[in-house]
């Protein structure tokens, strides 16, 4: 003879268990709600952003007090916070800069627009807030030259790290025939000028301006080369690359059309 047996309802259950049950189900809800608020936490906390910067005064540079400083570098923080980007600043060698915006580990620097070291690694912004001058120096003993062809044979000074846009290969060339020499940084490469440990010396005005501030440098003299344009370099590795461009540059609109902008001293300038 078949029996039909009947699952006890939960009804019918012995307390003990019933309890039990009851208390399963309560740990399963709560721990779903506290994973769920979590990720809403998570979602709404907003990221801090990795700024890397240079030495590179009046624009970019660590203070006396050890905190980042410079025209450039106040102008990014104003629009960071204006848009409500948390970041924090972090000072590295040149190379070392370039090296960690290709590797994700730096988001933004406030540098040069077309670096061949950042080719295909890095997003930039479509304004420039800065133009800086690229020129040689020499003293008064040579002849003043405006293009690399003419340093043929010639003891060229560099700041290590540099790439100058690129002329960095032409000069590292075997077939320019010029002698390069590698300064630590721009007051090093000034002091080996001054002592004829070199001929001419490639660097850019607005930082030998600075030093020049504190030091003179009566015998040096320039010749300018050539132009280069600013922007908010950012990598591709950085979060929401595209998202981050399209707030700087909105950041950078509205300080620029504010009735209060203190921005015009900078010669701001859209990139051609």
């Amino acid at each position: 003879m078949l029996y039909c047996h009947k699952a006890p309802s939960i009804l019918t259950l012995p307390s003990t268990l019933f309890y039990r049950l009851i208390f399963f189900w309560a740990c399963i809800a709560y721990t779903t709600s506290c994973g769920a608020n979590e990720d809403e936490t998570l979602a709404q906390k907003p990221t801090t952003i990795v700024v890397g910067y240079t030495e590179f005064p009046p624009f970019e540079f660590t203070d006396e007090e050890g905190n980042p400083s410079g025209i450039f570098l106040d102008l990014t923080r104003r629009i960071l916070e204006s848009e409500g980007i948390k970041a924090e600043y972090i000072s590295l060698p040149i190379n070392r800069l370039y090296l960690y915006l290709t590797q994700g580990k730096v988001h933004l620097w406030p540098g040069l627009s077309d670096v061949p070291a950042l080719q295909n690694a890095v997003l930039e912004t479509n304004v420039s807030p800065i133009a800086i001058t690229l020129a040689l120096f020499h003293t008064h003993l040579k002849p003043a030259v405006t293009d690399l062809s003419q340093l043929k044979d010639q003891r060229l000074i560099v700041v290590n790290g540099y790439t100058y846009g690129g002329l960095i290969y032409q000069i590292s060339d075997p077939e320019s025939e010029i002698i390069p020499l590698y300064a630590s940084n721009h007051l090093s490469g000034l002091q080996m000028l001054m002592k004829d440990r070199g001929d001419y010396f490639l660097d850019y005005i607005e930082p030998i301006e600075e030093l020049n501030k504190n030091q003179s440098f009566p015998d040096i003299v320039f010749s300018i080369v050539k132009k280069r344009q600013g922007a908010f370099v950012v990598s591709k590795l950085a979060p929401k690359p595209e998202e981050l461009i399209r707030k700087l540059e909105r950041g950078y609109t509205a300080l620029l059309n504010s009735p209060n902008s203190q921005i015009d001293p900078i010669k701001l300038e859209e990139r051609k």
